[in-house]
């Protein structure tokens, strides 16, 4: 029901100094002024302006021909009451506020030129300011950097890696290829025989067990079958082993003498498989089986001068992590399948598997990747409030994400709220509340507007805080 509230016009006018606003009573009709002098009332209301509604006046007030008025958002920015926010303008002619959307998270609002401007300090490797554009300058994988870092002053990638590092990258490569080279083997005769330990164990024990048969056999020469691989299996003599045997040393002393011989030469870290194979191709009467280095996710190799397995993919990221730790003077995690399956684990909730490969391990990533949600309850402060909503900014990194409002009452202005609950209409409240003897609903719908959540209740109808679950 409507009331007539009486205000002095000398506490609106002084209200910017006072910040109150006189109220001499509050009456169920407009009075006349015979029913005022009946009730003695004339003194009391003389000078004073009648606000009609169901509650007391709230905002800031303005007089305009005699009548009392909230004002507007604009008439509040230009009396210094209200600032403008991130992202707005004024529309004089409309009379209203325009957002303006941020064109990336990589722009900052410029409140003196009122524009998004390109943030300088978000700005990642490989881009540059020009004008008021971000301009990117993808990384070349010609350029065949082992450390690329990004010069910001000329706008360009450069080599990061020291001459120590690049050298020993290069000898790494060149051991690595080197391990490959002798397991991948030779060509003998169209068959692969490869130059592992074992297989040089292998052969060497195959000659001296026709040797023994030779001694206590008074027959032929005596014969095997010599697996080559699992399926290329040829019956071979000790003449024939011993041929096969010298072969392999022809071969095994052309790889070494060409890895000396690359070890020598300026560092390349540039140089691939099948380059070295070439080389030891040119010199070397038995060939290598393959003419490039066949990719696999294990690559037995020599590193630095010692024996053992190696991750191509882990090693590498390994080193980097080196690096970047050895400038921040910490730690850094030695990464190896074993490690690696570890975590997946602990985030896939299930136990580490042995043994584990690496295109296992990668599909792995790719389904958590496809599978998982996300999901954050956040506290949102109220930055900004008018007649008629209020916005409360949403964090950076939870933008682009569904939401839900799970807790914002009205403010203050409401009086003694005594119930609430939520309505069938996704993000949206009621809420029953007390203003003096009378009980109202008051409905709280929640919207996006650009980076804001956004009440309709304005001014004291809006909670200072409101608690918002965020997912994807």
């Amino acid at each position: 029901m409507k009331s007539y509230f009486y205000y002095t016009k000398q506490s609106i006018l002084n209200f910017k100094n006072t910040r109150r606003l006189e109220l001499r009573g509050q009456e169920n009709k407009i009075l006349s002024e015979e029913e005022m002098k009946e009730q003695g009332k004339a003194e009391l209301y003389k000078d004073c302006v009648i606000y009609e509604s169901e509650i007391a006046f709230v905002g800031y007030p303005i007089l305009d021909n005699d009548i009392l008025r909230p004002a507007t958002v604009i008439e509040l920015i230009d009396m210094g009451e209200q600032q403008l926010l991130v992202g707005e303008v004024i529309n004089r002619e409309e009379g209203t506020l325009e957002y303006i959307p941020q064109p990336t998270w990589q722009h900052k609002w410029d409140f003196e030129l009122l524009k998004w401007i390109p943030d300088e300090n978000l700005l990642q490797e490989g881009q540059y300011i020009e004008g008021e554009e971000i301009i990117t300058v993808p990384y070349d994988e010609n350029l065949g950097y082992l450390y690329k870092v990004w010069d910001k002053e000329n706008h360009v990638w450069k080599e990061g890696a020291t001459d120590e590092e690049k050298s020993e990258h290069y000898k790494y490569l060149i051991n690595s290829y080197k391990s490959k080279i002798l397991e991948q083997g030779y060509n003998y005769l169209e068959h692969q025989q490869k130059c592992r330990e074992k297989d040089l164990a292998l052969l060497g024990n195959a000659v001296a067990a026709l040797d023994d048969m030779a001694t206590f056999a008074q027959s032929e020469e005596k014969k095997i079958n010599w697996a080559f691989n699992d399926n290329d299996i040829s019956v071979m003599s000790e003449t024939d082993l011993r041929k096969l045997r010298i072969a392999g040393c022809e071969f095994i002393n052309n790889v070494y003498k060409i890895e000396a011989e690359l070890k020598s030469l300026e560092t390349n870290i540039k140089l691939t498989g099948k380059e070295f194979i070439e080389k030891i191709n040119a010199v070397s009467q038995v060939k290598c089986y393959f003419d490039d280095i066949k990719e696999t996710n294990v690559q037995t190799s020599e590193k630095f001068g010692g024996g053992g397995t190696i991750l191509s993919i882990t090693t590498f990221y390994s080193r980097n992590l080196n690096r970047e730790s050895q400038k921040r003077n910490t730690k850094a995690t030695t990464i190896d399948l074993k490690t690696l399956d570890s975590e997946i684990a602990n985030i896939a909730g299930r136990s580490p598997k042995t043994p584990i490969g690496m295109k296992e391990l990668w599909d792995e990533v790719q389904n958590l990747k496809a599978t998982m949600k996300q999901w954050e309850v956040i506290t949102l402060n109220k930055i900004y409030v008018s007649d008629s909503i209020a916005r409360y900014e949403i964090p950076q990194k939870n933008r682009g994400w569904k939401w839900v409002v799970m807790q914002g009452t009205l403010g203050n202005g409401y009086g003694n709220q005594t119930s609430r609950n939520h309505s069938d209409t996704y993000n949206e409240n009621s809420v029953y509340a007390k203003y003096g003897t009378s009980e109202m609903l008051f409905r709280q719908k929640w919207t996006l507007s650009g980076n804001y959540i956004q009440g309709e209740q304005g001014q004291n109808g809006a909670s200072n805080t409101i608690t918002v679950l965020f997912y994807k």
